[in-house]
């Protein structure tokens, strides 16, 4: 384990964006772990834990896949385009449960890492673990929550949710019929009303609030995609850019 070793870390540093789409603006705090003492070991779970996070049933790869998922979808009757998002994911992941439910994972059977699995828990509790950084001179350190900005804080949320999907979301009472989710947005078709699986599934985990947007002209965004409803219930996708958009 002599190259996970980082020579002359430092500590991480961390900087406020504004979430300029949101109404009203919503600031984040972006954490840049690289050249940190765990950077190397955050980059190697992410890597050895990848496999788990590909195998749900939501798992959308890019705005391409998600095209290719609902190319053949249209609406039934009373069915309706809604896209749900859970609020500021990262730091509200609870990371007791989350550790929890990485040690079921790796733990099963059929997950076979190369490595003791004993030795990838510990690397995943140092990842988990190490939240201090630097801002404007001043050093803090994050009690809950992941790191945006840390290489395991992708995989690890990916492999919770799933959890959460698999024992919560498709066995609600307000279930979507299609429910597919990249990161912490999900794109749905359902006949429930919004307020009603809005209720529902902010009831799930009480760290975890999701909000919703519903189809407006027949038109719902979502990631780089707007969702058209033709005319005969079919789904037409076109390319989408949010208003910020630099195109870099």
């Amino acid at each position: 384990m002599k190259e996970l070793k980082q020579i002359a870390p430092i500590t991480p540093r961390a900087r406020a964006t504004l979430k300029s789409h949101k109404n009203p603006l919503k600031c984040r705090l972006i954490v840049n772990t690289q050249g940190s003492a765990f950077y190397k070991i955050a980059k190697y779970v992410s890597r050895k834990l990848k496999p788990l996070t590909t195998t749900g049933r939501s798992y959308i790869k890019d705005s391409e896949d998600f095209v290719k998922h609902i190319k053949n979808e249209y609406l039934k009757d009373n069915e309706k385009l809604i896209s749900f998002d859970i609020a500021d994911m990262y730091p509200s992941l609870p990371k007791m449960d989350v550790f929890n439910e990485i040690e079921r994972r790796i733990n099963m059977e059929n997950f076979q890492p190369n490595m003791s699995k004993d030795e990838l828990l510990r690397l995943c509790i140092l990842s988990m673990n190490y939240m201090r950084f630097q801002m404007n001179e001043r050093f803090y350190e994050q009690a809950e929550g992941l790191f945006i900005g840390s290489p395991t804080s992708p995989c690890f949320a990916e492999i919770f949710i799933q959890r959460l999907e698999e024992i919560n979301i498709y066995k609600m009472i307000h279930a979507p019929r299609i429910w597919l989710r990249k990161v912490d947005d999900t794109f749905t078709i359902t006949e429930h009303s919004i307020k009603d699986t809005l209720q529902e599934l902010n009831c799930i985990h009480n760290a975890i609030t999701f909000t919703a947007e519903q189809e407006s002209n027949n038109q719902l965004p979502f990631l780089d995609c707007l969702v058209e409803i033709q005319n005969d219930k079919t789904l037409n996708t076109k390319v989408f850019r949010k208003v910020t958009h630099t195109g870099q």
